[in-house]
């Protein structure tokens, strides 16, 4: 506890002034000083101002002024006087001065005092005294109640500006004072006791009007200081940028990924903050994320996504590990890092989990590929997940699939060099329509069986020059077995090309396919099927149990942690297995329902992510449409611009998307 005391300079000094605002140098508030230090502390902080009227002492005020005129401060000191001026005699001057009219200055009159050090309207005691006003005057308990020790006595000084010359005002720390935090409890004044009343320090303070009003009066924001002004609540507008937030602002972001601690003009982000590298213990991590200016993200602000962008040695694998604990202890649902980096960031993540948490039974840890070289299992060509689970149509589920695997390419061998060889593209859509037909087709294969599509397709059409003449045979061997008109029609107009026209061409169809075949496992990730014996109807997904695959509906449905460290795979191979995995995210949570409520959120984290971040799959589909899946995606690279890498041009829509995610 801490009470604010009136203090005098001399006995009955109480009947003086204290500073008054309309006279202060700057336009700062009275409660400035109070409102900074209570900003400053996380603890919860009490002011109480309790006042009720006082009777006039307006009697009092003239034998006080009386008193005054003949150079004393007390009745015994009236008598002294009188006695020494009866001994010694009174000079024909000071007999002049004490019988002046008692005008106050403010007034036109000349009442001096010996402390005055020239004629300044309203600092003598007889002056303050009429201005006073004691037939409208206050008693005044001011008080204050803190968490800590420290808090309390921060505020002990927090109204010294308000002292007058003659009377001030002083805070008294009382520490745990019972009595007091009753009194505060029941709004009662605390009066002076009998020894006080002869002391020049008394438990409550004597206003007027116009001092009261700097205690009770919520000042004009534009009156508070740049520190100050978050705290008060005022619009956002009228607040500087670095300024604390009040606490409504704190609220809204106080559950959720803690993604660090507020930077106010009141809390510099080097002045006395730890680290969370440097934290010591598992109870000062749960205290530094429930600190009251820790900023939390919840999982509706994480579908909006995020990028966290800073130099190398910054501190981004720290802060990232922090917010997947955060996110984990604090929201429901999947968090899934990919790591190409193949440092101690997996790692340390498994120590940081086991410490915290107690065990490590919600955290699955993948290694690409694994030590005996199997990868994970990911169906790519399969319409299943879509049409059966979700329900899509089967021409829209198939172009959705032919667009993700466009998206693969271009990322392998450059938008440019895909895009450019139009009827190449063109015969390559056809026959993945094709062996996708409904009638003689599949639900589902492997690039091999594309690859041997194409080749049959080069092979046996180069032998026919004329459609009308050839052999029903070989043009059965050469197309896919469609009943799809349209695509059996495209195909076959590419037939009666010219016949090396016809090669380059199929060998560009071909090239599109052997070049994955150059990554060995991103060609057995394709090559990965489940066949149809394995796909559940009941639960509309793949038998887990009976295909070891990465089963990401057991992920997307339940809270568990995913790390997958890649960093065995050289820098293209590692992106384009993210890629790879986006993709089949993102059909799986298209496909799979997944819990709806306001804290859910699948929060996927890409490290070292720039050249990703210009793939279709993210720019596309996951960033803009991915909230609607309660999906958000967490780009870490060290600064934008990475992201338009040596061809800005072809890059801008995906810097596009991210500078959006910065703003």
């Amino acid at each position: 506890m801490v009470r604010y005391e009136g203090v005098e300079e001399r006995r009955k000094d109480w009947m003086t002034l204290l500073t008054r605002y309309d006279t202060e140098t700057t336009d700062r508030s009275t409660l400035s000083n109070l409102l900074e230090s209570i900003i400053q502390t996380d603890d919860a902080v009490l002011f109480q101002v309790i006042f009720e009227p006082r009777s006039d002492w307006s009697p009092k005020a003239q034998r006080q002024k009386g008193r005054l005129k003949r150079g004393v401060h007390t009745t015994g000191g009236m008598i002294a006087r009188s006695v020494l001026d009866a001994v010694v005699g009174v000079s024909d001057e000071e007999k002049q001065q004490r019988h002046r009219g008692d005008t106050p200055e403010e007034i036109g009159g000349t009442i001096m005092d010996s402390q005055v050090d020239g004629q300044r309207p309203g600092q003598s005691r007889m002056g303050q005294i009429d201005m006073k006003n004691p037939s409208h005057t206050y008693n005044v308990s001011l008080r204050a109640a803190a968490q800590t020790e420290r808090t309390a006595k921060n505020l002990q000084d927090s109204l010294n500006q308000m002292s007058g010359k003659f009377y001030s005002i002083d805070g008294k720390y009382l520490g745990k004072n019972e009595n007091e935090y009753r009194r505060m409890l029941n709004h009662g004044i605390t009066y002076p006791n009998g020894f006080e009343m002869v002391t020049r320090r008394k438990s409550m303070l004597v206003c007027n009007t116009e001092e009261l009003a700097n205690f009770i009066t919520v000042p004009s924001i534009d009156a508070l200081p740049k520190a100050s002004r978050g705290g008060t609540g005022g619009k956002p507008k009228a607040q500087s940028a670095l300024t604390s937030p009040n606490e409504k602002v704190f609220k809204e972001f106080s559950d959720g990924m803690t993604i660090g601690h507020a930077v106010t003009a009141l809390r510099d982000d080097n002045d006395n903050a730890n680290e969370i590298s440097a934290i010591d213990s598992v109870n000062q991590w749960w205290h530094e994320i429930d600190k009251r200016d820790a900023l939390a993200l919840s999982a509706g602000d994480l579908t909006h996504h995020y990028v966290r962008a800073a130099t190398t040695g910054s501190g981004k694998t720290v802060a990232t590990l922090n917010d997947m604990l955060t996110t984990h202890e604090q929201l429901n649902g999947p968090t899934i890092l990919i790591d190409p980096k193949g440092g101690e960031m997996c790692r340390n993540y498994l120590r940081c989990h086991r410490t915290l948490f107690g065990d490590l039974d919600d955290v699955e840890y993948i290694k690409v590929p694994e030590e005996n070289g199997n990868i994970p299992g990911i169906p790519f060509f399969d319409l299943r997940p879509l049409t059966r689970s979700a329900g899509r149509e089967r021409e829209t589920a198939i172009q959705d699939l032919i667009d993700h695997y466009f998206q693969l390419l271009r990322f392998v061998l450059g938008r440019e060099t895909v895009d450019q060889a139009f009827v190449a593209n063109e015969i390559l859509t056809n026959l993945i329509k094709g062996l996708f037909d409904e009638e003689n087709g599949s639900d589902y294969f492997t690039i091999g069986d594309l690859l041997d599509a194409a080749r049959d397709f080069q092979h046996h059409g180069r032998s026919i020059e004329n459609l009308e003449e050839a052999d029903p045979e070989d043009l059965n061997k050469a197309l896919p077995p469609a009943e799809d008109e349209q695509v059996r029609s495209f195909l076959k107009s590419h037939l009666e090309k010219e016949e090396r026209q016809f090669m380059n061409t199929t060998d560009a169809v071909l090239n599109r396919i052997r070049k994955l075949k150059e990554r060995d496992f991103i060609w057995d990730m394709l090559s990965f099927e489940v066949p149809e014996e394995h796909w559940n109807d009941e639960k509309d997904w793949y038998d887990r149990e009976e295909v070891p695959m990465l089963d990401l509906k057991n992920i997307l449905n339940g809270n568990k942690v995913l790390l997958m460290d890649t960093g065995n795979l050289r820098g293209e191979s590692s992106e384009v297995f993210t890629v790879l995995f986006l993709s089949h995210l993102w059909t799986s949570v298209q496909s799979l329902w997944t819990p709806s409520g306001d804290d859910y959120i699948a929060n996927v984290i890409i490290e070292e992510s720039a050249n990703v971040a210009r793939n279709e799959i993210v720019y596309n589909e996951l960033l803009p449409k991915g909230r609607e899946f309660n999906l958000s995606l967490g780009l870490i690279m060290q600064y934008p611009e990475q992201v338009l890498g040596e061809d800005p041009r072809s890059n801008r829509r995906a810097y596009q998307e991210i500078l959006i995610l910065s703003a």
